[in-house]
């Protein structure tokens, strides 16, 4: 299933790409949004199918400049090497930058490693430029991470549990706001930080009545969802 709204006329454009769970899924594929403002492209994490779903809506690989990572769970990131090694075969024109949690940096390094083969050979047979090929890793930490003469992107950090280092990001231009949770549960941090916004995209489940009853985690978030409600 895909989601396509429009935040302000045609300038900002969210397409939520998928939006499943580690199961697999033909009607929702993995963890990934897109946002569109002016001429740039903004991807947030690459679950399972993420180039399906853009070829869906006729975006390339290649036309991605720019991802951004919640956290490191697989079905967050799975769809990484497949953005990143058919947007080469497409003639990626730039540099793919990647901003990602603590760990990016290693994943990123065996996920090169694991594709070595493949590289050398297509390098061989073709004429794919080296550049289309190259990746920009950085580390997130909360704060700005990312800014232009249009955008400005902050990593907000978010409780997931086991996971030490998850973000959710807020997406700012001149005239809108968009805040993407990632996986999270109660988080006063998100909440202090998604004052003032135009569009709010949570991590949410549906859940037995029974079930919410004898499990304080899942308690915890209808709180948070509850507190946005008011």
């Amino acid at each position: 299933m895909l989601f396509t709204f429009d935040v302000s006329g045609a300038q900002l454009k969210v397409t939520i790409l998928g939006s499943g769970t580690p199961i697999p899924s033909i009607e929702r594929f993995g963890s990934s949004t897109l946002i569109e403002y002016k001429d740039k492209k903004y991807l947030f994490d690459v679950g399972r199918g993420t180039t399906i779903r853009l070829s869906q809506i006729g975006i390339k690989a290649s036309e991605i400049d720019h991802l951004f990572l919640t956290h490191l769970h697989s079905d967050h990131i799975t769809g990484f090497a497949d953005l990143w090694l058919t947007g080469w075969i497409w003639q990626r024109k730039n540099v793919l930058n990647v901003y990602g949690p603590n760990g990016i940096e290693n994943f990123i390094r065996h996920t090169q490693k694991a594709f070595s083969s493949d590289i050398s050979f297509r390098k061989k047979q073709t004429k794919l430029s080296e550049k289309g090929l190259s990746l920009n890793v950085q580390t997130v930490l909360q704060g700005i991470i990312y800014k232009d003469d249009d955008v400005t992107i902050t990593a907000i950090k978010v409780d997931h549990g086991s996971v030490n280092h998850a973000y959710g990001f807020r997406f700012d231009t001149e005239a809108n706001s968009i805040l993407l949770s990632g996986d999270t549960t109660l988080s006063k941090n998100l909440i202090k930080q998604g004052e003032n916004l135009d569009l709010l995209i949570h991590e949410l489940a549906v859940i037995e009545p029974n079930l919410i009853e004898s499990n304080p985690k899942l308690k915890k978030l209808l709180i948070t969802i509850h507190h946005w409600n008011k």
